[in-house]
Formats: C-alpha cells, structure tokens, sequence
C-alpha cells in the first residue's frame, strides 16, 4: 500500500517534501515511544557511538530509494514500481558477490530464479508497454532497488 500512497501523494506535496513528512512523522512516534519507555539505554550508547554507519543506512535504506520511488510514481504506477522493486534480491546477491566475496552458488542462483519466476507468475505474464518517455523514471524505481539492495 505504501507505493499507491506514494503514487497518490507525490503528485499533489512533491516527491521531496512527501519523504520528508513521512520520516518526520515516524521520527516522532518513535522519539516519543522511547521517551514514554525507559529511554534509549544501551541503545542510545550504540547510536552516539555507530552514528555514521547509521547515517549512510538510513540514506541507502530510507532516504534515497523512497525519495527515487516517489519521483518515479510521477509517471510510472505503483504496480510497475512495486514489481520493479523485486530486484532487490539480485542487487543484493550481486553487491554481496562483489564486496563481501559470497558467491553464486547454485543454492542461491535457484532462489533467484524461483523468485524471477514468481515476480514473472505476479505480473502475469502479460506485456508491459513502456515507451522512452516512461524509461527514465523505472530507471529511478529500479535505482531505489539497487539502493535497497546495497543496504
């Protein structure tokens, strides 16, 4: 559902400013809830000490993929955003093969392609029409996956 809010939304605040209040918003609940609980504890040490790797997953994992789905749903839909997103899995076994030097094992490269089979089985098997006009904003929704992917 969250890609047909994106798809609805961004169009009327911008894609910016829709990302900005939907992090703002979840930023609070959960500031509040932890002043509410019994506070950041050993958790707050973490983030005071971890901050800069959490800055660079926070923009991987939520800024920038969110920010890219939301300026692709200006003109592509929230199905197509939303089946481009199952690469994920691909970008993530590739950056996987790459910097963490795991391999393709035929385990692995059979769960990708069960789950290809599966995204392919989802869409139905029917043909998308994509002319170039609409290119340039799957090319976002497929970078927010590769961002997803590298997080």
């Amino acid at each position: 559902m969250s890609y047909v809010f994106i798809r609805v939304a961004a169009p009327v605040l911008g894609p910016v400013p829709l990302m900005e209040i939907r992090f703002a918003l979840a930023g609070s609940l959960l500031v509040g809830s932890s002043a509410l609980g019994r506070g950041a504890g050993p958790i707050g040490e973490l983030l005071r000490r971890e901050w800069r790797h959490y800055l660079v997953l926070g923009a991987l994992l939520m800024a920038l993929p969110t920010t890219l789905i939301g300026y692709a749903e200006l003109r592509i839909s929230a199905s197509l955003a939303s089946v481009l997103n199952a690469s994920v899995p691909f970008f993530t076994a590739t950056f996987a093969a790459l910097w963490l030097s795991e391999s393709f094992s035929p385990r692995r490269v059979s769960g990708l392609l069960l789950g290809f089979a599966g995204v392919v089985v989802a869409v139905g098997g029917s043909a998308l029409t994509l002319g170039w006009e609409v290119a340039p904003f799957a090319a976002l929704s497929i970078g927010a996956a590769a961002s997803y992917g590298l997080a």
